[in-house]
Order: C-alpha cells, then sequence, then structure tokens
C-alpha cells in the first residue's frame, strides 16, 4: 500500500534505499506511477526517508476509501511495517507511506519482525 498515490497494491513495488535516500524504484506499472508521484514536486527531499513505524493494532484494517482521499489506519495494522518518505512540514512539499504487510525486519541482524509477526515478546 502506497498512500498517497496508489493506495492498494495489486503489483510489488520495491524501494531500494542508500544513506538515507531512495535511488531505485523497481516494479511494474504502480510503480511507475509512484516514481512520477514523487518526481512530480521535483523536490529531492520527497525521496528521503523520514520514519519507520510499526503496526500494534489488531483491529485496525488495511481498507481504504477510494483516492485521492486516504485513511492513516492502514500504518497501525498488527505486524505492518510503514516507511514514511518526504519532509512535509520540515522543508518538504508532500509526505507519503509505503505501508507492507507480511514484512520481514531486522535489527542488527536479530529479526524483529518475520513475516509479519512480532518476535520480540
Amino acid at each position: 500500500m502506497i498512500i498517497p498515490p496508489v493506495n492498494e497494491l495489486s503489483e510489488i513495488v520495491t524501494l531500494q534505499f542508500e544513506r538515507g535516500r531512495v535511488v531505485d524504484i523497481a516494479g511494474r506499472a504502480q510503480a511507475r506511477a509512484y516514481e512520477r508521484f514523487l518526481a512530480s514536486f521535483a523536490d529531492p527531499g520527497m525521496y528521503v526517508f523520514d520514519h519507520l513505524t510499526f503496526g500494534f493494532n489488531p483491529k485496525a484494517t488495511l481498507r481504504q476509501p477510494p483516492p485521492p482521499a486516504f485513511s492513516s489506519e492502514a500504518e497501525k495494522v498488527m505486524g505492518c511495517v510503514n516507511i514514511g518518505l518526504g519532509r512535509a512540514g520540515l522543508r518538504g512539499k508532500q509526505h507519503t507511506d509505503v505501508v507492507s504487510v507480511g514484512a520481514t525486519v531486522t535489527v542488527d541482524q536479530r529479526p524483529v519482525v518475520v513475516n509479519g509477526r512480532y518476535t520480540i515478546w
């Protein structure tokens, strides 16, 4: 899920980061749409990593209203990982969130989330 502009994804979009910035967006049509969205602001700050959050609400859902509206509830789904890009409010023009369900995250080679399930409890 990419909020905005795509909302629910029907294909894989892969972001590659180097030194806190997106340097490549791989995938098909939805990846290209996201690439165009970021480029449309003509702001290098749109490619800057802003935050990483984890969802802990077992009652939250991924349901989204039709674009261009969106709900931040998807960021709170139990086991999801949310990567924020852009610095809206901090000298930037916009902000976007990439919400992944079923992701695996490791910190210092220790798994924290594996396939969307927390391993730290």
